[in-house]
């Protein structure tokens, strides 16, 4: 059974966007989700399958946009018995809430709250101001046991 992990949406979108520096190890965690060699962990809110879905809708026009959709889309109505999600139940938001005082995104905390209940305890993001932070990525990774990578860093 592949083992499940947290992307940030920023993935997505440079996926989508064929961002010429995290492209190509993007595409390469979108195929591996693809390929079923690993889990999405999604919370049972549906709070990150329905960011993903927005994001991707938003941008519907483009070729990488409509291979997701579609992907997402075959997956949509078995959605807790497929192979590509792993739903967890979150943490609570007490054990995350000094992120927020501190200035940590808030739309951020749902991914950083079903990250400890991934099997990698990972969050892949390209987002130096929430979790590349420092300070935040220190506090997750010693309060929640919790890595935190950019795609780069994930890929090789």
């Amino acid at each position: 059974m592949p083992d499940s992990l947290v992307i940030d949406t920023n993935i997505i979108l440079h996926y989508i966007n064929q961002d010429e520096e995290y492209f190509e190890s993007c595409e390469w965690i979108i195929f591996k989700i693809k390929d079923h060699e690993v889990k999405l962990t999604l919370d049972h809110q549906g709070l990150i399958f329905e960011e993903y879905h927005r994001q991707i809708s938003m941008n519907s026009e483009k070729l990488p946009a409509r291979i997701l959709m579609k992907l997402i889309e075959r997956f949509r109505f078995h959605i807790h018995s497929n192979s590509i999600f792993h739903f967890v139940e979150p943490i609570d938001f007490k054990k995350v809430d000094y992120l927020e005082k501190i200035g940590f995104h808030s739309d951020d905390l749902i991914f950083v709250r079903v990250a400890p209940k991934s099997d990698q305890k990972r969050i892949i993001s390209t987002d130096f101001n929430s979790f590349l932070n420092p300070n935040y990525k220190k506090w997750i990774l010693d309060n929640l046991d919790v890595s935190i990578l950019n795609p780069i860093d994930f890929y090789e």
